[in-house]
């Protein structure tokens, strides 16, 4: 999921101009992003404290590099077609692979099961 989103993020603002927002307003919509990672960092801050630290940190850093290479690609598919409808593409069904692998996922055991 991550993947899916962070891949464009550094193409958002080009997407949004490309597709006839000012520069200004696809900058305010940028910034919401901003605030929208702060709350991340919380979560992953959450996490750090109920899951072993090196783990979480592990995922973190392959979910950014990974992202790098889906921001490198995705500028690479516009710089070739002159659109962002394949990495939008590619993104969509990213995240439909994901919502499989939630559904995927084993119930939580009933409250009051694990002590």
């Amino acid at each position: 999921m991550s993947l899916s989103f962070g891949g464009l993020l550094p193409h958002f603002v080009p997407m949004l101009i490309d597709a006839g927002l000012d520069p200004v307003s696809a900058g305010r919509i940028a910034g919401e992003i901003g605030l929208a990672v702060i709350v991340s960092r919380v979560v992953v801050g959450l996490l750090l404290d109920r899951v072993f630290a090196p783990r979480v940190a592990i995922a973190m850093c392959l979910v950014g590099a990974t992202g790098g290479l889906t921001m490198f690609l995705s500028g690479a598919a516009r710089d070739a077609t002159g659109s962002y409808s394949a990495a939008l593409i590619a993104s969509s069904v990213g995240l439909v692979l994901t919502c499989a692998g939630f559904l995927a996922l084993p119930r939580y055991p009933p409250a009051g099961s694990l002590s």
